[in-house]
């Protein structure tokens, strides 16, 4: 008995862990914006509510520029950003922002561990988060650059203007693990 209590507590910390609502600030097209509770719905999604009693609404790209969660360990800013032309806008989380902001599309996904694969029922599920693809942008850019493929000669062609920034992907001491740095770094000091 005792141990069923136990998992059934345990069950119950990792759900309480693992929730994707958080506390969050909703950005409107408009400037104006919401504080309650969110989370990214879907692929391209965001369910909104004002407080825990009340229903979620879905909000999309339509009317909503960016959402902010303030959870400690899964905090961040999520932006519709445009891809290319005429695709529609895509949710991506903003890792640097200024006069170049950097983005990330993220994906997470889930896996299980102990017991049966097969009996999910039986085993914990964890979710883990990894980063697809980089994206840069300028303010007076439309659309941003994927820093995909070969990310030292993609970030040399589109930092070209930063002699600094050039040299130090040269030496591999900005690389794609620490994009946000040379991102911050550009914003601080080769911005004219």
């Amino acid at each position: 008995m005792k141990k069923i209590i136990f998992f059934i507590l345990v069950l119950i910390s990792f759900n309480e862990m693992f929730s994707q609502e958080q506390e969050a600030e909703i950005f409107f097209k408009d400037g104006t914006s919401l504080e309650g509770y969110g989370m990214i719905h879907k692929l391209n999604e965001i369910k909104f509510r004002i407080s825990l009693d009340d229903d979620y609404d879905v909000w999309t790209y339509l009317m909503v520029k960016s959402i902010v969660f303030f959870d400690y360990n899964h905090g961040g800013m999520y932006e519709y950003v445009t891809l290319k032309p005429n695709e529609s806008p895509k949710l991506l989380e903003v890792l640097s922002e200024g006069n170049i902001n950097l983005y990330a599309d993220v994906t997470s996904y889930n896996y299980y561990t102990g017991g049966n694969f097969q009996d999910r029922s039986s085993t914990i599920q964890k979710k883990k988060f990894s980063i697809n693809k980089l994206y840069v942008k300028r303010t007076n850019e439309k659309h941003p650059t994927a820093l995909t493929g070969n990310f030292r000669k993609k970030a040399q062609k589109y930092f070209s203007d930063c002699k600094e920034i050039v040299e130090k992907l040269k030496t591999g001491e900005f690389r794609k693990t620490n994009a946000n740095e040379m991102v911050d770094y550009y914003n601080d000091f080769c911005w004219e």
